[in-house]
């Protein structure tokens, strides 16, 4: 008898952890994609400007900056513009590493898909001792804007939950 309520406990907690992860995952869903009326139209200004960044970003412009913090010394920021044609315009700022992390998910999710026939361009090369000269950071600055202008554009990549995700879609 104490084994079959052991059971039913373990079976109720096991439904209840399923119900959970579907739960989480709608939630998910919903943050990546707009949600629209019955009508098929955005239901307010801001879904508007949402479902203008269904479709993939007019113009990709990346800038950087050099940040310092007084404990931990100077680091880059990188500034990404995406522009729609609708005009709607977002603005994420990243750091290289960010970037490198993302290449290594987008990657994992292209090789989960079977899509390793698209050929990603490759991040601009790292460095330690030139990090802070100008002309490498503008060449970087050139070679991380040319990466995401692909990725934001590839009708496959740019739908990835990881780049979403890094585009703050």
């Amino acid at each position: 008898m104490a084994l079959t309520a052991g059971a039913i406990c373990t079976c109720a907690l096991a439904v209840g952890f399923l119900v959970w992860c579907a739960y989480r995952a709608r939630v998910r869903a919903a943050r990546i994609q707009p949600r629209r009326s019955s009508h098929g139209k955005p239901t307010s200004p801001k879904m508007l400007a949402a479902t203008s960044m269904e479709k993939p970003p007019a113009n990709v412009r990346v800038k950087y900056t050099t940040d310092t913090l007084q404990v931990a010394g100077s680091y880059v920021v990188y500034t990404i513009e995406l522009t729609w044609a609708g005009g709607v315009h977002k603005v994420i700022e990243r750091r290289y590493s960010e970037f490198d992390h993302l290449v290594a998910q987008v990657k994992k999710q292209m090789k989960a898909l079977k899509t390793s026939n698209i050929s990603l361009p490759p991040l601009p090369r790292k460095s330690i001792l030139l990090n802070f000269d100008d002309s490498f950071l503008e060449g970087r600055r050139r070679g991380l804007e040319g990466f995401m202008g692909f990725v934001a554009r590839h009708p496959v990549i740019s739908e990835f939950v990881c780049v979403r995700e890094f585009c703050g879609l």
